[in-house]
């Protein structure tokens, strides 16, 4: 599989510390480059509580790479988490996703009640925010295109044969509750997710504990 690059750490403590000293020193309205730190110490003081360690790094990262896209995207919810799953695509394994679907009831309440709050001089109104049917979609076609290519790894094949291949492998893992996530482990598992040795200890430990995840 592909290398994959730098997917950041968040550093929680020290982000909290700052943020609870500015917030000591002034009440004023924080401005847009301090909107991602206000966010992560709110999922950590607040929603993340309701999650198990590895879970809540996972959705941390996530919100981390998120809110980014969402100023750069106008606040349309669906383009920005579009955004992420391409840029995180090859640099986690599949068990992230999972982690994602799972937990986006849990995120989508956070970010609902939290993105209008953040003391902004301009409120947020997110557009268009995705229910985790459009989420689960998003990650389907993911996975069925990185099964798609690993499938047909070391083979001769067009493009039109692997453009065949992906709306059926995109049936094989969905049922009419969402994703078969055993099919889809069924399928990955096999093949060893290489972890980057140039990231820094913490990345590396948590891909190293999500990979060990069971669907």
């Amino acid at each position: 599989m592909p290398k994959q690059g730098q997917f950041a750490r968040s550093n929680r403590q020290k982000v909290i510390k700052e943020f609870r000293h500015r917030q000591q020193r002034s009440s004023r309205k924080i401005s847009l480059n301090m909107a991602n730190n206000f966010l992560l110490v709110r999922f950590n003081l607040t929603s993340g509580k309701q999650l198990s360690v590895v879970d809540r790094e996972s959705c941390q990262r996530f919100l981390q790479e998120l809110m980014p896209r969402l100023l750069e995207n106008d606040f349309h919810m669906m383009p920005a988490v579009q955004e992420v799953l391409k840029y995180v695509n090859s640099r986690v394994p599949w068990q992230f996703y999972y982690q994602l679907s799972s937990n986006w009831a849990v995120l989508d309440h956070f970010m609902r009640r939290e993105l209008p709050v953040i003391p902004l001089e301009q409120k947020i109104i997110i557009k268009d925010p995705i229910d985790q049917q459009a989420l689960d979609q998003c990650i389907v076609n993911i996975l069925a295109r990185q099964i798609t290519t690993i499938t047909l790894m070391n083979k001769t094949t067009d493009a039109a044969v692997q453009q065949a291949l992906t709306p059926k492998m995109k049936a094989t893992i969905t049922n009419g509750d969402g994703i078969n996530w055993s099919t889809v482990q069924a399928l990955l598992q096999p093949f060893h997710f290489p972890i980057d040795s140039s990231l820094d200890e913490g990345s590396q430990k948590w891909l190293e504990e999500i990979s060990q995840i069971k669907a």
